[in-house]
């Protein structure tokens, strides 16, 4: 008794009557017949699980029994099998690495895969989170002044008050009868610095003979 074969086209493939011994490898895809004429050819429109089926769940059965093997970079993600692996994963913000990965923010791209955050110049990604941003205000920021992580405070050494202007830590030092500055710019330390001295004398920076804060 002769096997029975059929062929089977891109779209039919995957079907169950289509076993290992039915296939012509080498057959038209087009739907000619096999070179016995006495075989049958399987016709897409007689698919077993394909009848009422609409184009999206064939595609999405198609998909899954893996008949659209993509490579690493592109992806089926829209489900139609008539134009194959259409999403370049690499570059994709709506598809990134993966079908579905994307973008909420207009800071975020999509490099090599992966989402990564591109901030203008004043904002920064201080939670490591794409799909925020560029979330900080680094010009204005208390906990991260001019960086992230970078705090403006108070705790130093005679220091009042502390404010982020411009992306730096500007402190008012605590009045005293022998001055003194934050000539480093470091909140952790305060105000540091003798403003009685050659080198700063009566403000940061400011070189001469020095009495009492005073250039002679």
């Amino acid at each position: 008794m002769r096997k029975r074969a059929c062929l089977c086209s891109v779209l039919t493939c995957w079907l169950a009557a289509c076993t290992t011994h039915d296939l012509y490898l080498g057959a038209d895809l087009k739907g000619a017949q096999a070179p016995d004429s006495g075989l049958i050819a399987a016709a897409p429109s007689t698919a077993p699980g394909a009848a009422g089926m609409g184009p999206s769940a064939q595609a999405a059965a198609g998909t899954a029994a893996g008949l659209l093997p993509c490579n690493a970079a592109s992806a089926d993600c829209d489900g139609d099998l008539q134009n194959g692996c259409e999403t370049h994963l690499l570059s994709n913000a709506a598809h990134c690495g993966r079908c579905g990965r994307s973008c909420q923010s207009a800071d975020c791209v999509c490099r090599d895969g992966e989402l990564q955050v591109v901030c203008p110049a004043g904002r920064a990604d201080c939670d490591q989170d794409p799909q925020n941003g560029c979330e900080v205000d680094t010009l204005t920021s208390m906990n991260h002044c001019g960086a992230c992580g970078k705090s403006c405070h108070v705790g130093g050494h005679d220091a009042i008050t502390a404010a982020c202007t411009a992306g730096h830590c500007h402190i008012t030092c605590q009045m005293e009868l022998s001055p003194e500055g934050d000539c480093d710019g470091n909140p952790d330390n305060g105000c540091e610095t003798s403003l009685w001295t050659n080198e700063n004398c009566g403000a940061c920076g400011v070189r001469c003979v020095c009495s009492a804060g005073v250039c002679r």
